[in-house]
C-alpha cells in the first residue's frame, strides 16, 4: 500500500505541473467561490490532457508515471496489459 501511496503523489505532482498554466493564463479568479475557473476552449484542452495522463499513460505504458518511478503496473488478472475500454 505505500508504494501505491507513493505513487499517487509522484501523479499528483506531475498531473498538477500539467494543469497549472491552464489556471494560471486561461483561469479567472471567482472572488465569491474563492477558486479559479477555467471556461471555454481551455477548459476542454484541461480535461483532454487530464484524461491522456491518467487514461493514455496506463493504456500505452502500463503505468503512469508516478507508477513507473515506484515500479508498479496496472495489469489484468491474467497479468496482460490492460485494454484501454477496460480502464
Amino acid at each position: 500500500m505505500g508504494y501505491r501511496v507513493v505513487a499517487a503523489l509522484f501523479d499528483l505532482v506531475v498531473a498538477g505541473t500539467i494543469c497549472y498554466p491552464f489556471f494560471h493564463f486561461w483561469g479567472r479568479y471567482n472572488e465569491t467561490d474563492n477558486n479559479y475557473q477555467v471556461t471555454g476552449l481551455p477548459a476542454l484542452a484541461l480535461m483532454f490532457s487530464t484524461w491522456a495522463y491518467w487514461v493514455l499513460t496506463e493504456w500505452l505504458f502500463g503505468a503512469s508515471v508516478g507508477k513507473l518511478i515506484c515500479d508498479l503496473r496496472v495489469v489484468s488478472p491474467a497479468g496482460q496489459n490492460v485494454p484501454l475500454g477496460n480502464l
